[in-house]
């Protein structure tokens, strides 16, 4: 077992650090064109805050905190902020008067806010998105207002708003926070795959029929070399998998390295018998390539919940 470790892995290491290499240029590449895509469906939002109070401000972070929301300040020197959306800088305006915080205390919320948004179905789900922030910064104060015969302070309200408050039962997920069953993780395991298919023709100095024939004169010798050789190949598929889905933002769970690892031991095994059953190199990559994409297909499916 000592020699063929020291065969397949330790002179081997350039394979290694190819594929390593492989996975990181691809990581990077994946991550720039996440972050572009990113970029272009985040929705402009513009704040011009009169009222440079600590609620204005909580308003302004809750916003900042939305789901593809991406906020900027509006000069309170801007005459003319409908401009904005006007021109398609921004889905929409909202502009936060110089007594807010006043008129909060004052219970005074019913069109405290100013909101200009373009009239479209993205402005729609902004505009009920900017009313649920601003209803959910204003509704303590609503129920201290219904409470003020009961003599109960506003700060009792607060106390007790922060510690009831409900939580929302609808979750967004995306290519970021993705689950085990995800198109995310299928992605990964398809490049996981493609660049395994690169061992073809980093190990054809390895792979050599006369070599391998002195090798299948002792079975126990031959399912060694199959041991050693996909335990290494998976581990450094694995390994790359993971580095690439740390890169790009996905989370890392027991339930994805798993399937990960159960992935790439099926690829090494079918390598590893077309490395040693198949002499022709063109040969060998055009299988490879079919039973990765047969694998592929099979992981899509069963990501997407198979066929109806």
């Amino acid at each position: 077992m000592k020699s063929f470790f020291q065969l397949i892995v330790v002179k081997n290491w350039r394979t290694y650090a190819i594929l390593f290499a492989a996975f990181l240029v691809l990581g990077g590449v994946l991550k720039l064109l996440i972050a572009e895509q990113n970029r272009l469906i985040e929705l402009p939002v513009a704040v011009q805050n009169f009222d440079d109070s600590e609620s204005s401000k909580q308003l302004m972070t809750a916003l900042k905190k939305q789901p593809r929301f991406h906020v900027t300040n509006l000069s309170t020197e801007e005459r003319y902020p409908e401009d904005e959306v006007a021109k398609q800088r921004a889905v929409a305006v909202v502009i936060i008067p110089d007594d807010y915080e006043k008129r909060l205390a004052a219970r005074q919320t019913s069109g405290v806010l100013t909101l200009y948004v373009q009239h479209n179905m993205v402005g729609d789900i902004v505009t009920e998105t900017i009313s649920k922030t601003a209803y959910k910064q204003q509704l303590p104060y609503i129920v201290a207002q219904h409470l003020k015969v009961k003599n109960i302070a506003l700060e009792d309200v607060f106390a007790k708003y922060k510690k009831v408050e409900p939580k929302g039962q609808l979750t967004m997920r995306s290519l970021v926070d993705s689950s085990p069953q995800s198109l995310g993780l299928a992605a990964v395991i398809i490049v996981m795959l493609l660049v395994g298919v690169a061992q073809i023709g980093l190990n054809r100095a390895l792979c050599q029929p006369q070599a391998l024939a002195r090798v299948r004169i002792y079975e126990t010798n031959y399912r060694k070399f199959y041991m050693v050789y996909v335990a290494a190949h998976s581990f450094v598929l694995v390994v790359g998998a993971l580095g690439l889905m740390m890169l790009i933002g996905l989370s890392v769970s027991a339930t994805a390295i798993f399937v990960l690892l159960a992935a790439a031991v099926v690829f090494e095994i079918g390598v590893a018998l077309l490395l040693t059953h198949v002499r022709t190199w063109s040969h060998q990559l055009f299988m490879a390539l079919i039973f990765a994409m047969t694998l592929a297909v099979i992981i899509i499916l069963l990501q997407l919940g198979g066929v109806a």
